[in-house]
C-alpha cells in the first residue's frame, strides 16, 4: 500500500494557489473562499458540489495538493473488479481498475478524494490479506467514473421512459432530492427500492443510505442517472406534489419519508412504512396506543432543513394530545421537534433523553430541577437518536463512543442554539441537549441578585486596571453568566477583550471569543499564551483547571491585565487555598486577586401566584440568628408560589445568591501563612462579607425565594 503517509492537509492557501494556477478558479475569488472555508477539504467539497467547476480539473488539483497520484481512467480491468465484490468496493469508496500480477498489486481509484481522510487503514490491511494483493491508491475524478459507469461499478439508468409513482417521489423530501440529486423511482417485488442519483458516490448520500439499510433491513439499490435526467424528474413533479413538499402540513403518510428509519416489520406494507424518521415529545405509554387511527397529517418537506418549529409542525402551541399522536404514529421528526418546542416553552435549559430496559424517559431541566416530560416505548430510541444525529451532523453509524454536535432551531421569535451530547449506555445512546437562547439578552450585572455590599465590591474590583476576579461554585451555579454580565459592562470601544471558553455559550458583539479544543492540544493554558500576544486589556479564562493555567492567569494579572475566570470551590474563601495548593506562590496571590465571588442559583417565587405563609418558629429563630449580625430591620414575612398556569409549580426563573470576598490586610497575612479556608472564611465575615446563606435569607424576606431553596442551595437542608 502506498501514499498513505502524505494525507495531512498542507493548507487552504496552497490549495487556492494551485486552483488559480490550474485556471480552475479566477484570482479574484481567493479572498472570498479564504473567508468562507477553513480547510482544503471544506473548499473541495463545496466546489465539487456546486457544479460550476470542472470536476476533472478540480480533482486533479486536489490530488496534487495531497501528493496522491491522479489517474485518468480509460478502461477498467474485469479481473481487477472480480477481486473485490461490489458491496466491498462501495464500502471503501473505490473502484479496482488494474491488476499487476508480477508485483501482486491491485490498483484502485478513489472516486471521492475526501475518502482518503477517513480511510480505515486497518480494514484496508485486512482486505489486502484476504485477497492476497497489495492495494495501490490513486484518485480519479467523478466525471471519469461516470464515463465508465457501464463497465461494472454502478449501473446506469435513464429515467426518461420510467413512470414514477407520486408516493415514491415523496419518499425523499423535495429539497433533499435537489441537494443529493437523488430520487426513488421504483419498488421491486422483493420489497427493495431503486434509487437514482447523478452523484451516487457522494459520501453523505451513501452514509444516509447505508444507515437506512442497516437500521431497517430494507435494501436500497443505487443507480447512476445523468443530472439532466434527475432534474427532469424533479421538474415534472406535479404541482400538487411540489406543494405537498413545501407546505407546512399535507395529508401524506409519515411513512413516505426516507428520513425515518425504524425497526423492520415483516409485511410488504410494513416495509414501505420503514423508510421514515420522526420528530416530537410525548407523554405516552404502551396502552395509550390504538389500533384504529387515521393516517396522521405530516410535514415531510424540509425534513432536516426546516429549523422553524412552528412552520415544521404547523402549530403555534403543542398539547399533550399532539405529543401522543406523534409518539403513537412513530413520527420521529415531529416527535423530536415537539420535545424541543415544549422544552423552549417550558423554559428548559436542558433536555435529557434516557433509554432504559422498559421505556425511554425524557426529562427537562427547568430552573435547575429535572422533571419528567415524557415516557416513550423503548423501541423508539434508535430512531430518536438517529434523527438528532442527522440534525447535529454526528456519525449515524458510530454508537460505541460519545459524540458532540450542535444545531439551531427557531421557536416563535427565539433563536435557540442546541448543543448535543451522545453517550453510549447499556440500553442505547443517551442524548442530552443544552438549549441556549441566542435571542435572550444577558442580564445586567445589577440584575443578577448581588446585594448592595457585594455589588459595590465587584464594581470596585472591575474598575481596577489589572488583577484577577474569580467566580466560584459548583457546575450550574451561574458563574459564566456572571462573568458575561461583567464583560458586557466592561465592553467599550477603547478596550481589547478576549475570552477563552469551552464552549462559547453566548456570542458577545465587540468581544473576541475563542473556543478552546483540548482534544487537539489547544486548552486554556495554550490559548492563554497566544492571547497574551494579542495585546488584550481584559481576558476571560473559562476555568482554571490546572497549575499551568493558574500560573499564566496570575502572571497576566500581575503584568497589567484584568483577568476574569472561574474556579470549582464550594465558597469564595476556598479559592485561595485551592490556588496555593495548585502551586501558586501565596505572595503572588495577595497581589493578583481583586475579588472572589461565591455563588449559587435559587428558584424565584412566581410573582403572579405568590402568597404569604407561616413557617415553623424554629426556622424563624435560625434565620433571625443568622441575620442579627447584619443589623437589618426587615419584617419576618415568608412567601411561596401556589402554582398557576404561568409557572405550574410556584417558581419562575432563578436568581443568584452571592458572597464577595476582597483581600484585606488580615486575609493577606493568612494567605502568606497558608491558613485554611475556614480561617479565611471567618476573617472575611469579620471584614464585612455577607455570606451566601445570609444573602439568600435576605432574598427570602424580600419575597424573592423560599427558605427551602436557600437551605438546599447552601447545603443546609432543614426539615419542617
Amino acid at each position: 500500500m502506498q501514499n498513505q503517509t502524505n494525507l495531512k492537509d498542507v493548507g487552504l492557501d496552497q490549495f487556492l494557489d494551485l486552483l488559480v494556477k490550474s485556471t480552475v478558479i479566477p484570482q479574484n475569488e481567493i479572498a472570498g473562499f479564504r473567508l468562507k472555508y477553513q480547510t482544503s477539504e471544506d473548499l473541495f467539497e463545496a466546489l465539487d458540489g456546486s457544479k460550476m467547476y470542472s470536476n476533472d480539473k478540480l480533482t486533479e488539483v486536489y490530488a496534487k495538493l495531497k501528493n496522491i497520484p491522479f489517474i485518468r481512467l480509460q478502461v477498467i480491468d474485469a479481473g481487477a473488479m472480480e477481486l473485490v465484490d461490489k458491496q466491498m468496493s462501495l464500502k471503501f469508496g473505490f473502484i479496482p481498475f488494474h491488476l499487476d500480477e508480477p508485483t501482486k498489486a491491485l490498483q484502485v481509484a478513489i472516486t471521492n478524494p475526501l475518502k482518503f481522510k477517513v480511510l480505515n487503514l486497518d480494514a484496508v490491511r485486512d482486505l489486502e490479506a484476504r485477497i492476497g494483493y497489495k492495494l495501490e491508491f490513486f484518485i480519479a475524478s467523478r466525471e471519469q467514473v461516470e464515463a465508465l459507469i457501464g463497465q461494472g461499478q454502478i449501473e446506469k439508468i435513464d429515467l426518461t421512459n420510467i413512470k414514477i409513482e407520486p408516493e415514491l417521489l415523496r419518499k425523499i423530501p423535495h429539497d433533499l432530492a435537489i441537494k443529493y440529486q437523488a430520487v426513488i423511482f421504483r419498488k421491486n417485488t422483493d420489497g427493495s427500492f431503486d434509487l437514482a442519483s447523478s452523484n451516487p458516490t457522494d459520501h453523505k448520500l451513501k452514509e444516509l443510505i447505508e444507515f437506512l439499510q442497516k437500521s431497517t433491513s430494507i435494501k436500497i439499490n443505487v443507480f447512476f442517472s445523468p443530472p439532466e435526467s434527475i432534474n427532469r424528474v424533479l421538474d415534472i413533479t406535479p404541482k400538487e406534489e411540489k406543494e405537498a413538499q413545501v407546505k407546512v402540513t399535507q395529508e401524506v403518510p409519515e411513512s413516505d419519508s426516507i428520513l425515518k428509519p425504524e425497526k423492520p416489520e415483516k409485511s410488504e406494507e410494513a416495509q414501505d412504512k420503514a423508510l421514515n424518521l420522526p420528530k416530537k415529545e410525548p407523554v405516552v405509554s404502551e396502552d395509550a396506543k390504538t389500533d384504529d387511527k387515521e393516517e396522521p397529517k405530516v410535514e415531510i418537506a424540509q425534513g432536516m432543513e426546516e429549523s422553524n418549529l412552528e412552520k415544521f409542525l404547523g402549530k403555534s402551541e403543542i398539547t399533550d394530545a399532539d405529543i401522543k399522536t406523534y409518539a403513537n404514529s412513530d413520527q420521529v421528526p415531529q416527535l423530536v421537534a415537539g420535545v424541543l418546542f415544549m422544552a423552549v416553552l417550558d423554559r428548559a435549559s436542558d433536555v435529557h433523553i434516557e433509554p432504559y430496559e422498559k421505556d425511554v424517559r425524557i426529562r427537562f431541566r427547568v430552573d435547575g430541577q429535572l422533571t419528567d416530560a415524557a415516557i416513550l416505548p423503548p423501541g423508539m430510541i434508535p430512531n430518536i437518536v438517529a434523527r438528532i444525529k442527522i440534525l447535529s451532523k454526528l456519525k449515524l453509524d458510530e454508537q460505541r463512543v460519545p459524540q458532540d454536535g450542535r444545531f439551531e432551531i427557531t421557536v416563535k421569535t427565539n433563536v435557540i442554539d442546541i448543543r448535543v451530547s451522545s453517550l453510549p449506555t447499556v440500553f442505547g445512546e443517551k442524548i442530552v441537549m443544552r438549549l441556549l437562547n441566542k435571542s435572550q439578552s444577558l442580564d445586567k450585572l445589577e440584575d443578577l441578585g448581588l446585594g448592595e455590599i457585594g455589588y459595590d465590591r465587584i464594581i470596585e474590583a472591575i474598575n481596577k486596571p489589572y488583577g484577577v476576579i474569580l467566580a466560584t461554585g459548583p457546575t450550574g451555579s451561574g458563574k459564566s453568566t456572571t462573568l458575561y454580565s461583567i464583560l458586557t459592562r466592561l465592553n467599550k470601544p477603547e478596550v481589547n477583550i478576549i475570552t477563552l471558553e469551552d464552549p462559547v455559550e453566548y456570542q458577545l458583539p465587540g468581544i473576541n471569543q475563542v473556543q478552546v479544543q483540548p482534544q487537539i492540544g489547544f486548552g486554556f493554558a495554550e490559548g492563554l499564551r497566544s492571547v497574551l500576544r494579542q495585546d488584550p486589556n481584559i481576558i476571560m479564562v473559562g476555568e482554571i483547571r490546572d497549575k499551568e493555567t493558574a500560573e499564566l492567569t496570575t502572571h497576566a494579572a500581575l503584568t497589567g491585565h484584568l483577568v476574569l475566570s472561574t474556579l470549582h470551590t464550594n465558597d469564595a474563601a476556598g479559592a485561595l487555598p485551592r490556588l496555593y495548593n495548585l502551586g501558586i506562590e501565596p505572595f503572588l496571590l495577595t497581589s493578583a486577586i481583586n475579588a472572589i465571588m461565591g455563588q449559587r442559583l435559587v428558584r424565584k417565587i412566581c410573582q403572579k401566584c405568590k402568597e404569604e405563609i407561616t413557617i415553623p418558629q424554629s426556622v424563624v429563630f435560625e434565620i433571625t440568628k443568622e441575620l442579627e449580625k447584619l443589623n437589618l430591620s426587615m419584617p419576618m414575612k415568608f412567601f411561596r408560589g401556589k402554582g398557576c398556569s404561568e409557572c405550574k409549580n410556584g417558581f419562575s426563573g432563578r436568581i443568584g445568591i452571592f458572597e464577595v470576598l476582597t483581600v484585606s490586610k488580615e486575609i493577606e497575612d493568612m494567605v502568606l501563612t497558608k491558613k485554611s479556608s475556614d480561617d479565611i472564611f471567618n476573617e472575611a465575615i469579620r471584614s464585612g462579607m455577607i455570606t451566601m446563606r445570609q444573602d439568600g435569607f435576605i432574598k427570602v424576606l424580600k419575597g424573592l425565594t423560599t427558605v427551602d431553596e436557600v437551605m438546599r442551595a447552601t447545603g443546609q437542608v432543614k426539615e419542617g
